[in-house]
């Protein structure tokens, strides 16, 4: 089964939305420009490892 969710809010406000899952791909999502260049899960992870938000202290990043 392959799964990558990435939802980035900011100030209060969906930017971008992106969703893949193998077991139900008509679910699949990628919408909003809050962060470019996602187009697949190996997108979401690489971006994830790189996200300065991830050890920062703020906001809320969920990894599952």
């Amino acid at each position: 089964m392959l799964y990558a969710e990435l939802i980035v809010i900011t100030d209060g406000v969906v930017t971008k939305k992106f969703l893949e899952n193998d077991d139900m791909p008509e679910d699949n999502v990628n919408e909003g420009d809050g962060v470019t260049d996602i187009e697949d899960w190996a997108d979401v992870a690489a971006f994830v490892d790189d996200d300065e938000l991830v050890d920062s202290g703020e906001g809320t990043v969920l990894i599952f």
